[in-house]
Protein backbone atom coordinates (compact mmCIF):
# COMPACT_ATOMS: atom_id res chain seq x y z
CA UNK A 1 0.00 0.00 0.00
CA UNK A 2 1.70 3.54 -1.05
CA UNK A 3 0.90 6.49 1.71
CA UNK A 4 1.54 9.60 -0.51
CA UNK A 5 1.94 11.66 2.30
CA UNK A 6 4.74 9.90 4.05
CA UNK A 7 7.81 9.59 3.40
CA UNK A 8 8.55 6.40 0.85
CA UNK A 9 12.29 4.66 0.94
CA UNK A 10 13.53 5.90 -2.63
CA UNK A 11 12.76 3.24 -5.11
CA UNK A 12 10.86 0.92 -2.88
CA UNK A 13 7.39 0.89 -3.42
CA UNK A 14 5.23 0.91 -0.74
CA UNK A 15 7.82 0.55 1.83
CA UNK A 16 7.75 3.98 4.12
CA UNK A 17 9.61 5.40 6.69
CA UNK A 18 9.03 6.10 10.30
CA UNK A 19 11.36 8.75 11.31
CA UNK A 20 10.36 11.02 13.96
CA UNK A 21 12.63 13.64 13.73
CA UNK A 22 11.99 14.09 10.42
CA UNK A 23 7.75 14.44 11.27
CA UNK A 24 9.06 16.94 14.56
CA UNK A 25 10.01 19.35 11.23
CA UNK A 26 6.93 19.45 9.90
CA UNK A 27 4.68 19.87 13.28
CA UNK A 28 6.09 21.25 16.70
CA UNK A 29 6.29 18.55 19.26
CA UNK A 30 6.98 18.72 22.72
CA UNK A 31 6.42 16.74 25.97
CA UNK A 32 2.88 17.98 26.30
CA UNK A 33 2.35 17.44 22.70
CA UNK A 34 4.48 14.08 21.44
CA UNK A 35 5.94 13.48 18.32
CA UNK A 36 5.29 10.17 16.20
CA UNK A 37 2.44 8.14 16.56
CA UNK A 38 2.11 8.66 20.23
CA UNK A 39 -1.67 8.06 20.49
CA UNK A 40 -3.95 5.35 20.08
CA UNK A 41 -4.67 4.58 16.41
CA UNK A 42 -5.47 2.13 13.70
CA UNK A 43 -3.54 2.42 10.10
CA UNK A 44 -5.43 4.30 7.15
CA UNK A 45 -9.22 4.27 8.03
CA UNK A 46 -9.90 6.48 5.68
CA UNK A 47 -9.57 3.84 2.89
CA UNK A 48 -12.36 2.09 1.49
CA UNK A 49 -10.83 -1.09 2.33
CA UNK A 50 -8.61 -0.24 5.46
CA UNK A 51 -5.23 -1.76 6.52
CA UNK A 52 -5.06 -5.14 7.14
CA UNK A 53 -1.10 -6.71 8.38
CA UNK A 54 1.10 -4.07 9.54
CA UNK A 55 4.67 -5.25 8.97
CA UNK A 56 7.38 -2.74 11.04
CA UNK A 57 11.00 -2.95 11.33
CA UNK A 58 13.00 -0.38 13.77
CA UNK A 59 16.61 -0.52 12.75
CA UNK A 60 17.73 2.29 15.60
CA UNK A 61 15.70 3.14 18.91
CA UNK A 62 15.94 4.84 21.70
CA UNK A 63 18.47 3.23 24.28
CA UNK A 64 15.17 3.96 26.94
CA UNK A 65 11.34 3.96 26.00
CA UNK A 66 10.62 4.09 22.16
CA UNK A 67 7.87 1.23 22.86
CA UNK A 68 5.06 0.16 20.85
CA UNK A 69 1.82 -0.76 22.36
CA UNK A 70 -1.28 -2.51 21.25
CA UNK A 71 -4.48 -2.97 22.79
CA UNK A 72 -6.99 -6.03 21.41
CA UNK A 73 -10.40 -5.30 19.55
CA UNK A 74 -11.52 -8.66 20.60
CA UNK A 75 -11.09 -7.72 24.10
CA UNK A 76 -12.64 -4.49 24.24
CA UNK A 77 -15.84 -5.67 22.71
CA UNK A 78 -15.76 -9.08 25.57
CA UNK A 79 -15.21 -5.63 27.92
CA UNK A 80 -18.73 -4.40 27.55
CA UNK A 81 -21.97 -5.45 29.04
CA UNK A 82 -24.02 -7.53 26.81
CA UNK A 83 -26.70 -4.39 27.00
CA UNK A 84 -23.82 -2.32 25.83
CA UNK A 85 -22.74 -4.45 23.05
CA UNK A 86 -26.52 -4.19 21.60
CA UNK A 87 -26.33 -0.35 21.60
CA UNK A 88 -23.22 -0.14 19.62
CA UNK A 89 -23.67 -3.51 17.30
CA UNK A 90 -24.48 -2.50 13.45
CA UNK A 91 -24.14 1.04 14.54
CA UNK A 92 -22.05 3.54 11.94
CA UNK A 93 -19.43 5.58 12.57
CA UNK A 94 -17.52 8.40 10.46
CA UNK A 95 -14.06 7.67 10.42
CA UNK A 96 -11.11 11.04 9.41
CA UNK A 97 -7.93 10.46 7.86
CA UNK A 98 -4.47 11.48 9.59
CA UNK A 99 -3.41 13.24 6.59
CA UNK A 100 -4.93 16.03 4.19
CA UNK A 101 -5.16 14.95 0.46
CA UNK A 102 -5.49 16.86 -2.95
CA UNK A 103 -8.30 16.23 -4.40
CA UNK A 104 -7.62 14.83 -7.84
CA UNK A 105 -10.85 16.05 -9.49
CA UNK A 106 -10.28 19.70 -7.40
CA UNK A 107 -6.93 19.65 -6.43
CA UNK A 108 -7.09 23.90 -6.64
CA UNK A 109 -9.71 23.43 -3.18
CA UNK A 110 -6.52 22.66 -0.97
CA UNK A 111 -5.31 19.62 0.78
CA UNK A 112 -8.77 18.09 2.65
CA UNK A 113 -8.98 15.01 5.22
CA UNK A 114 -11.06 12.15 3.74
CA UNK A 115 -13.71 10.85 5.99
CA UNK A 116 -15.25 7.32 5.90
CA UNK A 117 -18.21 5.37 7.25
CA UNK A 118 -17.70 2.00 8.47
CA UNK A 119 -18.79 -0.17 11.21
CA UNK A 120 -17.96 0.49 14.76
CA UNK A 121 -17.83 -3.24 15.47
CA UNK A 122 -16.26 -5.32 12.38
CA UNK A 123 -16.20 -9.25 11.92
CA UNK A 124 -12.92 -10.91 11.26
CA UNK A 125 -13.06 -12.27 8.07
CA UNK A 126 -10.46 -15.41 9.49
CA UNK A 127 -11.79 -15.79 12.43
CA UNK A 128 -15.48 -15.04 12.81
CA UNK A 129 -15.27 -13.20 15.91
CA UNK A 130 -16.48 -9.36 16.62
CA UNK A 131 -14.16 -6.63 17.59
CA UNK A 132 -14.11 -3.25 18.82
CA UNK A 133 -13.31 -1.11 16.02
CA UNK A 134 -12.80 2.62 17.55
CA UNK A 135 -9.81 4.67 18.03
CA UNK A 136 -9.33 7.94 19.67
CA UNK A 137 -7.38 9.91 17.14
CA UNK A 138 -9.69 8.95 13.63
CA UNK A 139 -12.64 7.69 14.78
CA UNK A 140 -14.57 11.40 14.76
CA UNK A 141 -19.17 10.76 14.97
CA UNK A 142 -21.52 7.89 15.17
CA UNK A 143 -23.39 8.02 12.40
CA UNK A 144 -27.18 9.13 13.12
CA UNK A 145 -26.41 10.61 16.79
CA UNK A 146 -26.18 13.79 17.73
CA UNK A 147 -22.77 14.91 18.52
CA UNK A 148 -23.10 14.92 22.52
CA UNK A 149 -24.65 11.85 22.18
CA UNK A 150 -21.80 10.11 19.54
CA UNK A 151 -19.11 11.63 22.33
CA UNK A 152 -20.59 10.04 24.84
CA UNK A 153 -20.69 6.89 23.54
CA UNK A 154 -17.27 7.48 21.90
CA UNK A 155 -15.37 8.60 24.76
CA UNK A 156 -16.35 5.32 26.88
CA UNK A 157 -15.23 3.21 24.05
CA UNK A 158 -11.66 4.48 24.05
CA UNK A 159 -11.89 4.81 27.53
CA UNK A 160 -12.69 0.75 27.61
CA UNK A 161 -9.50 0.25 24.83
CA UNK A 162 -6.83 2.36 26.88
CA UNK A 163 -7.13 2.13 30.51
CA UNK A 164 -7.85 -2.05 30.46
CA UNK A 165 -4.01 -2.87 31.01
CA UNK A 166 -5.38 -6.65 30.83
CA UNK A 167 -6.23 -6.35 27.29
CA UNK A 168 -2.86 -4.67 26.19
CA UNK A 169 0.80 -5.64 25.07
CA UNK A 170 4.41 -3.77 25.31
CA UNK A 171 6.73 -4.06 23.19
CA UNK A 172 10.29 -3.16 23.97
CA UNK A 173 12.40 -2.34 20.62
CA UNK A 174 16.20 -3.71 19.86
CA UNK A 175 17.71 -2.88 16.98
CA UNK A 176 16.48 -4.60 14.32
CA UNK A 177 13.36 -6.20 15.33
CA UNK A 178 10.55 -6.36 13.63
CA UNK A 179 6.66 -6.52 14.46
CA UNK A 180 3.91 -7.49 12.70
CA UNK A 181 -0.27 -6.92 14.10
CA UNK A 182 -3.38 -6.56 12.13
CA UNK A 183 -5.00 -3.55 12.22
CA UNK A 184 -8.44 -4.80 11.87
CA UNK A 185 -8.61 -6.30 15.57
CA UNK A 186 -5.89 -3.68 17.20
CA UNK A 187 -5.14 -0.37 17.83
CA UNK A 188 -1.31 1.06 18.38
CA UNK A 189 0.19 3.67 20.62
CA UNK A 190 3.99 4.30 19.92
CA UNK A 191 6.14 6.04 23.09
CA UNK A 192 7.48 9.01 23.11
CA UNK A 193 9.08 9.22 26.28
CA UNK A 194 12.72 9.38 25.30
CA UNK A 195 11.46 13.17 24.34
CA UNK A 196 12.80 13.15 21.25
CA UNK A 197 16.82 12.82 22.42
CA UNK A 198 17.64 9.72 20.56
CA UNK A 199 17.02 8.37 17.26
CA UNK A 200 14.05 6.09 16.08
CA UNK A 201 14.37 5.24 12.38
CA UNK A 202 12.56 2.31 10.69
CA UNK A 203 10.26 0.79 8.01
CA UNK A 204 7.15 -0.19 6.99
CA UNK A 205 4.60 -1.95 4.85
CA UNK A 206 1.00 -2.34 4.97
CA UNK A 207 -1.41 -4.18 3.13
CA UNK A 208 -4.91 -3.25 2.71
CA UNK A 209 -7.93 -5.50 4.10
CA UNK A 210 -11.72 -5.91 2.95
CA UNK A 211 -14.27 -3.27 3.52
CA UNK A 212 -15.12 -3.79 7.22
CA UNK A 213 -18.52 -5.75 7.33
CA UNK A 214 -21.06 -6.50 10.96
CA UNK A 215 -22.20 -9.85 11.24
CA UNK A 216 -24.81 -9.95 14.13
CA UNK A 217 -24.79 -13.32 14.35
CA UNK A 218 -21.08 -13.57 15.06
CA UNK A 219 -19.85 -14.40 17.95
CA UNK A 220 -17.05 -12.74 20.69
CA UNK A 221 -13.31 -14.38 20.68
CA UNK A 222 -14.47 -15.62 24.34
CA UNK A 223 -17.78 -17.62 23.10
CA UNK A 224 -15.44 -19.21 20.24
CA UNK A 225 -12.87 -20.60 22.55
CA UNK A 226 -15.15 -21.30 25.08
CA UNK A 227 -13.58 -19.12 27.51
CA UNK A 228 -17.02 -17.41 29.48
CA UNK A 229 -16.81 -17.15 33.25
CA UNK A 230 -20.13 -18.46 35.25
CA UNK A 231 -20.70 -15.11 35.13
CA UNK A 232 -20.95 -14.47 31.62
CA UNK A 233 -23.00 -17.59 30.69
CA UNK A 234 -25.40 -16.24 33.50
CA UNK A 235 -25.37 -13.09 31.27
CA UNK A 236 -25.96 -15.09 28.15
CA UNK A 237 -29.06 -17.13 29.49
CA UNK A 238 -30.65 -13.73 31.10
CA UNK A 239 -30.13 -12.95 27.18
CA UNK A 240 -32.36 -15.18 26.25
CA UNK A 241 -34.76 -15.97 28.58
CA UNK A 242 -35.04 -12.51 30.03
CA UNK A 243 -34.63 -11.43 33.68
CA UNK A 244 -35.60 -13.04 36.38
Amino acid sequence: MQRPQVTQVPGELGITVIWPDLQATERAVNFRNPGGASRWHTDLVHELQPAGITHLHNDTVPPVGGDTLWASGYAAYEKLSPGFRKIIDGKYAVYRSAHAYLDRNDPQAGPKHIERVHPLVRVHPATGWKALWVNRAMTDRIVGLDRPESDAILNYLYHVYETNVDIQLRFKWTPGTSALWDNRITIHNASWDYGGRHPRHGTRVTSLAEKPFFDPSAPTRREALGLLDASELREKEQEVDGPL
